[in-house]
């Protein structure tokens, strides 16, 4: 069986900010040592690859080491790194479909470009969308390796991408319904 995966262009803000929060002393390299495992500390140190694949166990350990430093815990911390990483490839400006001028274009097909998009991030899961984009859902199946820290960066991250293209606040939840099921549900707001 292959690693469950996280696509490098992921992984690339994941360990800038952490390295960037070592740099500052708010993350001491004894945080790092009990947090992380040998290979997460070599990735740690790069390069990064945005067309490479890495564990997807080690985003996991990266987001709750942040979460832990600085989100107090926090879930909602989580989210917020997801909605900065959309952020991020938003400001790349690649992906034409992220453009609010196609929005009315491409109607509710957006939704398929984003779990397709969601799909290339991470090799260890399977997504589909229903709904429209003002009321969606979205199945993600084969989900015991997409773990609650990804699954909340993800919540954030497809709030901020809807939200954006629409022009509409869209309020996205998430549950895991059971060991290898999430779903996502967005509403307009």
């Amino acid at each position: 069986m292959k690693t469950p995966s996280t696509k490098g262009s992921i992984m690339q803000l994941l360990v800038a900010t952490v390295q960037e929060r070592v740099k500052r002393g708010r993350i001491t390299r004894q945080d790092l040592e009990v947090a992380l495992t040998p290979e997460d500390l070599q990735i740690l140190q790069g390069p990064i690859l945005p067309g490479s694949w890495y564990p997807v166990a080690t985003e996991d350990r990266l987001l709750r080491l942040l979460m832990t430093k600085e989100g107090r815990g926090s879930q909602e911390y989580l989210i917020q790194c997801g909605r900065l990483g959309a952020d991020q490839v938003i400001a790349l400006g690649i992906y034409e479909q992220l453009k609010p001028e196609n929005a009315q274009r491409l109607g509710d097909r957006f939704g398929r470009f984003l779990v397709t998009l969601a799909g290339a991030a991470h090799s260890c899961a399977r997504w589909e969308f229903t709904g429209s984009m003002e009321r969606f859902r979205i199945e993600v199946t084969d989900a015991a390796d997409y773990t609650d820290p990804v699954r909340y960066a993800g919540q954030g991250f497809i709030e901020r991408c809807v939200t954006y293209t629409t022009g509409r606040r869209v309020n996205v939840t998430s549950v895991r319904e059971a060991p290898d099921r999430v779903i996502f549900e967005g509403r307009s707001a």
